[in-house]
């Protein structure tokens, strides 16, 4: 899953807060779940596509 986001960051140019990097795991946020968060954090289109979501 590391190899995931570390391939949606290098595609992608993402803000991602420092502090959600820093403790996603004492907040008990999966790899899966922390990639979903980023992906809407920088989520930038007035039509929320939930397809492109569930393909990602």
């Amino acid at each position: 899953m590391i190899e995931k986001i570390i391939s949606i960051l290098k595609d992608n140019p993402y803000t991602i807060p420092k502090v959600l990097l820093q403790n996603y795991v004492k907040l008990n946020i999966t790899d899966k779940e922390l990639v979903l968060l980023i992906t809407l954090i920088n989520y930038h289109s007035d039509e929320f596509k939930t397809k492109e979501l569930s393909d990602s």
